[in-house]
C-alpha cells in the first residue's frame, strides 16, 4: 500500500461572470469548481484549502459585499472535513492545513480541524487584515480569526521550496500576485509529482500565459506563472492541478480515488 497519496477534493462550484475568473473576460455567467486535495503522509496528513465555510452549504449568507455576484453550489457533502472523510480519512489525521490564501472560497475549514497547524503566508495574513477598500470584502475576518485556531505564519521567499517534512516529499512556495501570500505546492507521491498552483494559475489559459487571472500585483502574477513553469521542468512534475478549472477538474479522480 502506498505511504504517499493525493486525493482531490470537491469542495462545490461557484457561479460569476466570467471576469471574475479570467481578467477582462467578459460578463457571460461560468461555473468554476472550488477544489482541494487531501496529501496522505505518514507523519501526518496534509490539507491543501478548505473551501466555503457550513453556513454557506446551509443557506446562510455569503460575507457582505458578495450578495449577488457570486453563486456558490455547496452542499454538505463539500464541506472540508466531511471531504476528509468521504477521501477515507479520519479528520483527526489532518496534522497541517494549509490555506493556499484567505480569499473567501478558500477558508470554510478553518477551525474543522482543532488539532491540526494552520499554515499560511505572513503576507496574506497581513494583508487580509489590512485589505485596501476595494477588495477587502474578499477577506472575510469572521471566518478567518476562528477562536482556538494553531496558526503559522510563513515567511517564503519567491524563489524558496519550504519541505514541510524535511523528507522532500511535500515542499511550498510563495506564488503572490493574486493574493499577496498565495501559496502552490509540490507533492512528491510514490510514483509521480504533482504541482499544485492554487489560484497563481485559476485555469490552464493562466498557466499556458494566454490570459490574465484576477489580480492584485501584475508583475508578481506574471513572474509566478513563470516560475510555476519553470519548476514543472526542473522537478519533471507528472501532473499540474489548476485552482479552478472545471475541464480539468472534471476529468481527473476524486476523493476515495487517489493519486499515488
Amino acid at each position: 500500500m502506498s505511504d504517499h497519496k493525493l486525493h482531490v477534493l470537491d469542495f462545490g462550484s461557484m457561479t460569476f461572470e466570467r471576469q471574475h475568473v479570467v481578467f477582462m473576460g467578459g460578463t457571460e455567467i461560468v461555473t468554476v469548481p472550488i477544489p482541494g486535495a487531501l496529501i496522505v503522509h505518514p507523519e501526518g496528513n496534509i490539507l491543501y484549502d478548505s473551501g466555503f465555510t457550513p453556513e454557506v452549504c446551509e443557506g446562510g449568507p455569503l460575507p457582505e459585499g458578495l450578495e449577488g455576484t457570486f453563486k456558490p453550489n455547496v452542499t454538505k457533502e463539500n464541506i472540508a472535513a466531511e471531504q476528509v472523510r468521504l477521501a477515507g480519512y479520519d479528520p483527526s489525521s489532518v496534522r497541517y492545513v494549509i490555506q493556499t490564501h484567505l480569499h473567501f472560497d478558500h477558508v470554510g475549514g478553518i477551525g474543522q480541524f482543532p488539532e491540526a497547524e494552520y499554515l499560511v503566508h505572513k503576507d496574506d495574513w497581513d494583508y487580509a487584515h489590512d485589505a485596501d477598500w476595494p477588495i477587502e470584502f474578499a477577506y472575510p475576518l469572521v471566518d478567518i480569526d476562528k477562536p482556538g485556531v494553531n496558526w503559522t505564519r510563513l515567511e517564503l521567499a519567491e524563489d524558496e521550496l519550504h519541505d514541510l517534512y524535511g523528507d522532500g516529499r511535500v515542499r511550498l512556495l510563495v506564488s503572490p500576485g493574486h493574493s499577496p501570500g498565495q501559496i502552490s505546492l509540490i507533492s512528491k507521491l510514490d510514483g509521480m509529482k504533482v504541482l499544485l498552483t492554487g489560484d497563481a494559475a485559476n485555469e490552464k489559459l493562466h498557466y499556458d500565459s494566454e490570459a490574465l487571472n484576477f489580480y492584485l500585483d501584475l508583475p508578481a502574477a506574471v513572474r509566478s506563472v513563470k516560475r510555476l513553469n519553470r519548476l514543472e521542468k526542473e522537478e519533471d512534475i507528472d501532473l499540474v492541478l489548476f485552482g479552478h478549472d472545471m475541464e480539468q477538474f472534471e476529468s481527473v479522480r476524486h476523493g476515495a480515488d487517489p493519486y499515488e
